[in-house]
Order: C-alpha cells, then structure tokens, then sequence
C-alpha cells in the first residue's frame, strides 16, 4: 500500500533521447526509395522500361550482355531493382514486370538469332546430390570420432598437477576410509 502511494506521488518519466536505431536511419524523404513512386502501375512501368530497352545504344548493350551467356532473368532482375533503387516504382511492381521483361528481352533474342540463358539455375543432371554427400561426410566423421578415442585411451595424465597412476588408488581409498 505504502509502494503505491509512493509510485503515485511520482512525477512520470519520460524518455528524452533519440529511440534505438534512429542514428542509423536516414532523414524522411532524403532518399528515392523513401519518397512516393514516380510510376504506380505496371503498364506505366513496362512502358517506362520498353522505352530505355528499345533504344539503340540500350538495344545493342543488352543483346551484347546475352550474347555472353549472361541470364535473362539476372539481366531483368538488375534492371528493376535498379529501379526501385532510385524511387521509380515499388518493389511490388518490379515483381510484376520481370516476367514481361524477360519475355520481351527473350523475343529480342531470338529475332536477333542470338543463343541466350533464360535462368541461372544449374541443370538436374549437374547438380550436387547433398544427400550421398552428406552420407559420406557422417562416414568420415565417425571415422574420425573413434580416431580420437583411440588416441584419447593412449594418452596418460602428463599435466603440471597430475599423479601417477598408483598415487591415485591411494587418494581414492583415502577419501572412502574419511
């Protein structure tokens, strides 16, 4: 009751300081992603983007790009998080439009007779089999485990304050006998 009386009398103590991770962030609207988008719609965006792809100079680096082997799907990705990097749509949007990018691109290609890789995924005949290397892992670990309890049997007390052997019967009959 006392504690209560105690606690009510007290004026409320209100933090003054800045809130934990307020140093790490940024002032509002100080950054593109922190502002509104400039495109809310996914046919502005496609538009948006179609228009720098069709470009000339764009046309020639890009197709250059997958001609190299570089994935269609890496190439469209870079492209729209870019975007979002500098506050042109929202990540939402750039989810939308890679499909229809990598299409686009895709076409372009393929009018240009150029070989090109849609994804970066490794083939299923190339792919590591992490279940008969996992079994040759756990092999090799219990081989090491009884490696190190043989070696473990071998070696004797040899420390600073270690006994011998026969002392240490002594030290044992001694504490049963107290």
């Amino acid at each position: 009751m006392v504690m209560q009386q105690q606690m009510a009398n007290k004026p409320e103590i209100r933090p003054t300081g800045a809130i934990p991770g307020q140093g790490m962030t940024a002032e509002k609207h100080s950054r593109p992603w922190l502002n509104p988008p400039k495109l809310n719609s996914v046919e502005d965006t496609l538009e948006f983007y179609f228009d720098r792809i069709l470009q000339e100079e764009a046309t020639m680096s890009m197709l250059s790009i997958i001609k190299r082997k570089m994935p269609i799907s890496l190439l469209a990705e870079s492209m729209t998080t870019g975007g979002v990097m500098q506050g042109i749509h929202t990540i939402d949007i750039a989810i939308l439009v890679n499909p229809i990018l990598m299409e686009f691109m895709k076409g372009m290609a393929e009018r240009a007779g150029i070989e090109y890789v849609l994804d970066s995924s490794i083939p299923k005949k190339e792919r590591t089999n992490f279940t008969a290397l996992r079994e040759i892992m756990n092999e090799k670990l219990e081989a090491s485990e009884e490696k190190i309890q043989d070696v473990g049997e071998e070696v004797k007390s040899q420390g600073l304050m270690s006994r011998p052997e026969e002392n240490m019967e002594w030290v044992f009959y001694s504490l049963q006998v107290d």
